[in-house]
């Protein structure tokens, strides 16, 4: 039974990269004609496109992705970073394919505060800064978009970005850094922001 349930558990796991691998391709593909038409009208040179996985505060949640293998609620469990890997390896891919023009990043992001998803596992402790320090081994998170309380020591932030630019230059890529220190705040409280690209959540302790 272990067995056979291990089995159907990596042909899921296989089926999904591959999916994905044919949806992101041909998304692009239809992008890449439209921009090779101007290219050839214009004479403007089409270098191609950031195939970057990132969320989109109006949009669905990355998190909903994540689900499909991990089950729900998923996210910030066991699994979330082979699934982490598993986008990444897609991407990574797609580019050596070489179908479609690719520059840029080509990563996948996935900043807290600019997903209802990845903020609701935030706040139901499901994810922390920790977390997303071991996610950020295998895609290009950083420490992105994270509320941290108001009154945390300058010294406690350098410390975390000590780590994390070691981290950047172990792995040889860029990580951001956008730690939002939010002032009257202590972890555990919520925090909203008047923006449209940015998404309510809770401060977390750094």
């Amino acid at each position: 039974m272990g067995t056979s349930t291990g089995a159907a558990a990596a042909t899921a796991w296989k089926d999904a990269a591959v999916n994905l691998h044919k949806v992101i391709e041909d998304a692009l593909l239809a992008v890449q004609l439209v921009a090779c038409d101007i290219e050839e009208s214009t004479g403007v040179p089409y270098n191609g496109v950031d195939a970057s996985v990132a969320p989109a505060v109006a949009g669905p949640s990355l998190v909903q992705a994540y689900e499909v293998l991990l089950g729900e609620r998923g996210f910030g469990g066991p699994g979330t970073l082979a699934v982490s890997r598993m986008i990444t390896g897609v991407l990574a891919a797609l580019r050596e394919a070489g179908k479609v023009r690719m520059t840029g990043y080509c990563g996948l992001m996935l900043p807290p505060l600019e997903d209802t998803g990845l903020a609701a596992a935030m706040e139901r402790k499901a994810v922390t800064v920790p977390d997303i320090m071991m996610y950020s081994s295998v895609c290009g998170l950083g420490l992105d978009t994270v509320p941290v309380p108001g009154d945390t020591a300058p010294g406690a932030i350098m410390l975390r970005m000590a780590d994390l630019a070691a981290l950047a230059y172990k792995l040889d890529k860029p990580l951001s850094c956008r730690l939002f220190p939010v002032p009257g705040k202590v972890a555990g409280d919520r925090v909203v922001f008047d923006s449209p690209h940015m998404v309510d959540g809770v401060v977390v302790a750094l």
